[in-house]
């Protein structure tokens, strides 16, 4: 039986493994973080946000409390704490016609982590493309 797009995305994030991930992002895909307008847009940049917040998120805390998944879509709700606040929230997961993730949205609650959470991700992002520059 052929492994599912969700239960890929899941086995990922529960093993901090962001390789993973490469196999099932569309080229195209976008990424909505809380609190920011605008998208993260292609395979690369998502991966880059992704890099980040795997060091933010998925600490010895996170785990997943619920999944409503079909063949288009997935909502993944979690928990965890983080900088010694529980947080909650929701990966609201599309997929394209090539069972590749499209688009990906993610909810967070309460209102003070996000700003928390948002900042430093962005410290983090930043810092890799620095980084990513420096090696070109």
């Amino acid at each position: 039986m052929e492994q599912s797009s969700t239960t890929h995305w899941r086995q990922a994030i529960e093993r901090k493994d962001i390789s993973m991930l490469e196999d099932i992002l569309a080229e195209d895909v976008e990424m909505y973080p809380p609190n920011i307008n605008e998208a993260y847009r292609g395979k690369e940049a998502v991966l880059t946000y992704l890099s980040g917040a795997f060091k933010i998120f998925f600490n010895q805390s996170f785990r997943y409390t619920s999944v409503l998944d079909d063949s288009n879509h997935a909502v993944l709700e979690f928990c965890l704490v983080t900088f010694g606040e529980n947080i909650e929230g929701a990966e609201i997961i599309r997929w394209n016609q090539n069972h590749k993730i499209k688009q990906i949205k993610l909810l967070l609650r309460p209102l003070n982590s996000v700003s928390k959470v948002h900042q430093s991700v962005a410290a983090k992002h930043k810092a890799q493309m620095k980084s990513a520059k420096a090696g070109k």
